[in-house]
């Protein structure tokens, strides 16, 4: 009899698992459900080191309107509440132009976040392009994510090459774990 329950007892635990075992999910909604963290923003106004013994200098009133919509924006931004964000970075964007890669970064993850994904392609392929070194690493990442993200998974792929390409790319085991990923989920 004690034999009998341990076999039940089996059969229901495989039964129990063997479903979850195999709905190992590797859609591309569920890889970048899995990848996609929107990196915590800085306001660099607020941000500066000022060297020791001198005064910082604040914003004139020209700027005030520049600094007031980044600063609201990177709140925003770092509240998750992406749709406010994006009013306030388009606004900056539309006062002083594209030359604030940083702005341009966190306005590419808003539209990201809230589903723009054009926009975001847009944003993130002028960044990966032109950008400053750190937020050209940056944007080629979050490309791969907009990109994965439209279920476009051959540009997808083609943008994890040229991460892959450089060794030394700070996402590079990320770019490598994701295609590793998507080539299981294209084998099935």
């Amino acid at each position: 009899m004690k034999n009998n329950w341990i076999k039940y007892v089996a059969v229901a635990t495989v039964l129990f698992v063997l479903p979850f075992s195999c709905t190992n999910d590797v859609s591309p909604e569920s890889l970048f459900d899995t990848n996609f963290e929107a990196p915590k923003a800085v306001n660099l106004y607020t941000a500066r080191s000022v060297p020791e013994g001198t005064e910082e200098k604040k914003p004139d009133k020209e700027n005030t309107v520049e600094v007031s919509n980044s600063a609201k924006g990177i709140k925003a931004y770092n509240a998750k509440q992406y749709s406010e964000a994006i009013e306030y970075f388009s606004a900056y964007v539309d006062m002083v132009g594209t030359k604030n890669d940083d702005i341009q970064f966190y306005l590419g993850v808003s539209y990201l976040a809230n589903n723009q994904l054009k926009k975001a392609e847009e944003v993130f392929t002028k960044l990966s392009k032109d950008g400053v070194r750190s937020r050209k690493s940056e944007s080629d990442w979050y490309l791969v994510l907009t990109l994965l993200k439209s279920n476009q998974l051959d540009a997808t792929q083609k943008n994890i090459a040229k991460i892959l390409k450089k060794k030394k790319h700070p996402y590079y085991q990320k770019a490598l774990s994701l295609q590793q990923k998507i080539d299981k989920h294209l084998q099935k």
